[in-house]
């Protein structure tokens, strides 16, 4: 099982925590298309896998926390 987490619009869009089952070969972009129904990806959103951030095309295993969050900007 892994567990994806989302953060600020995110969180109101797909909701705060979900879950899916892992499978091999499974990439941080999977978990994206399936929390969003494949909607496109926004620009500048970052993805940590395991609280380190990472790519979309990094591998993604069984007991993973996936995160996706839009880029914080700071006044």
């Amino acid at each position: 099982m892994v567990v994806i987490k989302c953060f600020a619009r995110f969180r109101e869009e797909f909701g705060d925590e979900l879950s899916m089952e892992a499978s091999t070969d499974l990439r941080v972009a999977d978990c994206w298309n399936y929390i969003s129904n494949h909607a496109p990806v926004p620009e500048r959103i970052l993805c940590a896998v395991n609280q380190v951030y990472c790519s979309w095309n990094d591998k993604v295993e069984n007991g993973d926390e996936v995160a996706f969050f839009p880029p914080v900007t700071g006044g």
